[in-house]
């Protein structure tokens, strides 16, 4: 399973955002650059552990809030990753889920 950095900072910056803190703000707390926040949060730069735990620890919250899908995440959470599994699908595998889907719909 390949580790999707732009998920994780996706994460990072709503949590942070939710608690409104500046990328500035928090870069000062880590003792990073500003720019190094602004590349996490777009998934640009892989995130080490320890950056991911301090981050957890400024931000009051779990580290596997950043990396498990089910923990609790946002609307917005469950769309990246749902479009991120979508992109996995091959077009036989999108044609079967969009049939699921509909089906789904029209007997709920």
């Amino acid at each position: 399973m390949a580790v999707n950095f732009q998920i994780i900072g996706n994460r990072i910056q709503q949590k942070r955002k939710s608690l409104n803190l500046t990328q500035e703000q928090l870069a000062e707390k880590l003792d990073v650059s500003t720019g190094y926040i602004s590349q996490l949060e777009r998934g640009v730069t892989k995130i080490n552990l320890d950056i991911l735990c301090q981050i957890s620890e400024l931000l009051n919250c779990d580290v596997t809030e950043f990396l498990v899908k089910n923990n609790a995440p946002t609307m917005s959470f469950y769309e990246d990753d749902i479009i991120h599994d979508y992109e996995q699908l091959t077009p036989s595998e999108r044609r079967i889920l969009a049939f699921l889907v509909r089906c789904y719909l029209q007997n709920r």
